[in-house]
């Protein structure tokens, strides 16, 4: 569906047929595994269930269901599509759920404090099966020890840049965990494996076969990201300080994806606040109205530039420092206004230059109202569709920048912009779920 949503689930993407399903293997075999793999002890029970295939689809239809609108749902797509990364009359729920019904192997509910894995994997190696079930055992431990964490997918609803990169956090440490449970004496825990996965990963996200080559580009990178970088990114947290680094690692994880592309910088990211409330009242008397905003960050950015005419902006990315779109409906047509902030003012010219280069085709493949304008200033990049000029000003006043440094910071920050913060955990609740 979305970054948002398919971090929120957690999920356990195979690109190849990988892993079997050998019953006879007890459930507290594979956590004894894990728990040593991670060095981490299981606090309150896990559910595990083998499924059907055909029933994974009812079960991430069902997490979605649990936490969106339908409402929600609508206005997301409809904000990507005025940025320029998602077709305007895409059925964004069917979409989802037929890549993940495809591509899942197992996911872990957060919701339910559940496992569930498809039993129909067919391979050679029965044993394979360990890597799927440690993972999501994995997933399971970080839900114990690290919820706060885990609470940012769950609950952040308009910072998707953010809830990727702790997804590649999460996905990444399970990732890398579950190479340690291979009997393969040359494919284990190390930066020369992770490396490995991620070229996989990134091959897999550009086949233009089966449901993968109908899936929108955004939607199959924001699927493989988390796996791609987030397993390197584990593996040089291990090789760091071990378990230890893993643990920091999910304590303090990068605040954008950005950082996971270029994980030497570690700069403080801008976030942006815009005046969602008071530009819906302004605009509310033009019989306009207020839809959702979020940040598109460098994955999506990159997409974006993919997406129209296939320019690459490579040079570009590791010099975001932030940014937050925001589409409005009007009629039938969506105005867009989005705000970016980049390290100095000569990237700021070169995005500015980038963008007025796709503009045109922005609004040609999309339900735009009119060709988006693009405005410098110093470091800042304002874009804005035409029926937005006469609140550019009333904007730029009533918008607030904050450079935060770590999440530690984030949280102190309240969470800036998004509150309120990701509340605390609910005491643990034991789990009914069938075992095996």
């Amino acid at each position: 569906m979305s970054r948002v949503l398919a971090a929120m689930l957690l999920l356990t993407v195979l690109g190849c047929s990988l892993f079997a399903k050998p019953r006879s293997a007890p459930l507290e075999d594979w956590k004894l595994r894990a728990a040593e793999l991670r060095q981490l002890s299981f606090e309150t029970p896990v559910g595990f269930e083998w499924i059907e295939r055909e029933r994974m689809r009812a079960l991430v239809r069902d997490e979605i269901e649990s936490r969106y609108s339908s409402e929600f749902v609508m206005q997301y797509r409809d904000a990507y599509a005025a940025l320029g990364v998602l077709p305007p009359d895409i059925d964004l729920l069917k979409t989802f759920l037929d890549l993940n019904a495809a591509e899942l192997a197992g996911l872990y509910s957060p919701r339910v404090r559940t496992m569930y894995v498809v039993e129909d994997i067919e391979v050679n190696d029965p044993g394979q099966a360990s890597l799927t079930v440690v993972h999501e055992l994995v997933h399971a431990l970080q839900h114990q020890h690290f919820p706060q964490t885990m609470l940012i997918l769950q609950e952040l609803r308009h910072n998707d840049d953010l809830t990727t990169a702790v997804s590649a956090v999460l996905e990444g440490d399970a990732s890398f965990t579950m190479l340690g449970a291979t009997t393969n004496a040359s494919f284990g825990r190390s930066i020369e494996t992770a490396e490995h996965v991620q070229k996989m990963w990134l091959e897999r996200q550009d086949h233009t076969d089966g449901v993968l080559g109908q899936t929108p580009r955004l939607l199959r990178s924001s699927l493989f990201f988390p796996y791609a970088y987030g397993t390197v990114g584990a593996a040089r947290s291990y090789e760091r300080a071990g378990n230890a680094g893993l643990d920091e690692w999910l304590e303090n994880p990068p605040l954008s994806t950005m950082q996971l592309m270029y994980p030497d910088d570690r700069d403080p990211i801008t976030f942006v606040k815009l005046p969602v409330r008071g530009l819906g009242r302004r605009i509310a008397k033009r019989g306009c109205k207020v839809g959702h905003h979020n940040v598109a960050g460098a994955v999506t950015i990159e997409v974006l530039f993919e997406e129209h005419d296939g320019m690459r902006v490579d040079s570009l990315l590791p010099q975001w420092n932030g940014d937050r779109f925001l589409q409005i409906r009007c009629g039938e047509k969506s105005e867009l206004f989005w705000i970016s902030v980049w390290d100095d003012v000569h990237a700021a010219k070169q995005f500015a230059s980038a963008y007025r280069e796709i503009a045109d085709s922005v609004v040609s493949k999309h339900h735009l109202a009119g060709r988006p304008r693009v405005m410098q200033d110093r470091e800042k990049v304002w874009i804005y569709t035409p029926g937005l000029a006469g609140d550019l000003e009333w904007i730029q006043r009533r918008a607030e920048f904050r450079v935060i440094p770590s999440l530690d910071a984030w949280r102190a920050a309240g969470c800036f912009p998004e509150s309120p913060c990701p509340v605390s955990p609910q005491p643990a609740l034991p789990s009914t779920a069938t075992r095996p």
